[in-house]
């Protein structure tokens, strides 16, 4: 009885060490996954403020030329249309 007993004990110990393991290996790949979260969070955050600055700088150049209005609307020309397929061309580049 004794030895079954042990045996008993043994296999318990043994799961529960396998258990911890598998615990351990759990926290770790979500550890990794909340790591790369977070760079892939802050690659776009970068992305964003890079496209708005483009964006920004894109219409005070308009703005400056006289192409956009502050207070009416704006008209296309052809030389605001190429800024403008200038802009999309370095904005897609960016991804």
């Amino acid at each position: 009885m004794e030895v079954r007993e042990q045996g008993r004990r043994l296999r318990e110990h043994e799961w529960r060490e396998a258990m911890e393991k598998l615990e351990a290996e759990r926290v770790m790949k979500e550890q990794a996954w909340h790591e790369r979260e977070d760079q892939r969070r802050a690659r776009e955050e970068a992305k964003a403020v890079r496209r708005d600055e483009l964006f920004a700088a894109l219409v005070n150049k308009l703005f400056q030329e006289g192409l956009v209005l502050s207070n009416g609307p704006c008209f296309l020309d052809v030389k605001m249309e190429a800024e403008i397929i200038r802009f999309e061309r370095l904005s897609f580049s960016l991804k």
